[in-house]
């Protein structure tokens, strides 16, 4: 391998283009804002939510109820629960 004007082999070689890693567990390329990152926590770790939504927690709320009605189930398999209540005190009681 040659060098680059007084460059040592590894120093060349970490100019070259990089290699694409190849990963074993590649995972599922997407992005999230934190309000999503939260539902899918919640929808994966809670067997139910009660909230009011409001901004600018309605993403998370709503996301919720939106796995509810789709039939989502958390990690152990429990169908999960949504309740929306009247204000934010009755959400914070319940």
């Amino acid at each position: 391998m040659s060098t680059i004007a007084g460059m040592t082999p590894t120093q060349a070689e970490a100019l070259e283009e990089p290699q694409e890693r190849q990963f074993p567990f590649p995972g599922v390329p997407t992005t999230a804002d934190g309000a999503a990152a939260v539902v899918w926590a919640e929808t994966h770790i809670s067997q139910g939510a009660c909230a009011y939504p409001i901004t600018p927690s309605t993403t998370m709320g709503s996301g919720f109820e939106i796995a509810v009605a789709n039939g989502v189930k958390n990690l152990w398999g429990d169908q999960l629960i949504f309740v929306e209540s009247e204000s934010e005190h009755s959400a914070a009681t319940t």
